[in-house]
């Protein structure tokens, strides 16, 4: 303070009085009731500037943009679109449903009905027990465990070891030589054969003795046609334990060289000579012919 009045008294009375002037108007500007702060001053004169590090979108644009669920949502339905366009198989294998063991292939040109066994009406397979059965109802069982194919076997009993037959109902089939083949398992002796008109044909026994199934063949030859005269068969003997299941018979005509000749009604094809012959007690030639016919 003793400098400051120091200085004060060397001035002059003029520079005195602008000095007053000076610090007056000082203290007048420091106690101003709205003082303007610089960051008052900034907020009333700054004007914000776009980004330049974000993209500037064309208002037309920016219209069509949309939010990232519905473009996830989009991008699903395209893809269920396009899947949909994807052609399906021409053909689908309809034994797809099932399982493997459980797969059944319907043989071609099979002349037996019910050949595996799937439809029973009173404990009985249809089509089976024909009239050329000498086995008792009450010796047929339906099998439905370790079967060959489909969901059911028939099981067959005869401890004797005299034969019992076990056939199917009658059929009419076109001449020709019949290949045969089932499936067999269980304990005891079977073998197949075939009742033509009065007639008994057989092949040999088979003897089982394990729950395996064997493919067991016969063949049989109609040399004119069967008008409801003709049954396949099972011959069975000697069964025990599970006794003797069968499953998946077929049987099918063989193809012949006669099967492309055409004869008339009173003739028939000879397999000999592939040439047609009058039937017996018909003739070809002769002025009573037409009698005949």
């Amino acid at each position: 303070m003793l400098r400051s009045s120091l200085h004060f008294r060397s001035l002059s009375k003029p520079s005195l009085v602008l000095f007053s002037l000076f610090i007056a108007a000082g203290l007048s500007f420091g106690c101003d009731d709205d003082p303007v702060t610089p960051a008052d001053t900034h907020d009333q004169s700054e004007t914000e500037l776009p980004n330049p590090d974000q993209d500037q979108l064309d208002p037309d644009t920016e219209q069509d943009t949309l939010p990232d669920e519905e473009i996830d949502e989009l991008d699903e339905v395209q893809e269920i679109d396009e899947l949909d366009e994807i052609d399906e198989p021409d053909e689908i294998d309809e034994l797809d449903e099932l399982d493997g063991d459980d797969e059944v292939i319907v043989p071609p040109e099979n002349v037996i009905e019910n050949w595996d066994f799937e439809l029973w009406q009173d404990e009985l397979p249809i089509f089976w027990f024909g009239p050329e059965s000498s086995i008792e109802s009450g010796a047929i069982f339906q099998v439905s465990q370790n079967v060959y194919s489909g969901e059911h076997a028939c099981g067959l009993v005869n401890g004797n070891n005299g034969h019992v037959r076990f056939a199917t109902a009658m059929m009419s089939l076109p001449a020709g030589r019949y290949d045969c083949t089932f499936e067999a398992r269980g304990t005891g002796e079977v073998r197949a054969g075939a009742y033509i008109d009065g007639d008994y044909r057989y092949g040999g026994y088979t003897t089982l003795s394990d729950s395996d199934w064997q493919t067991i063949s016969f063949d049989y030859n109609l040399a004119v046609d069967a008008v409801e005269n003709n049954a396949f068969l099972f011959s069975v003997r000697n069964t025990s334990g599970e006794h003797v299941i069968v499953d998946h018979v077929v049987c099918a005509r063989r193809p012949a060289p006669c099967d492309a000749v055409s004869c008339d009604d009173w003739e028939r094809c000879n397999p000999s000579t592939v040439e047609c012959e009058p039937l017996s007690g018909r003739c070809t030639d002769g002025a009573d012919c037409l009698d005949w016919e």
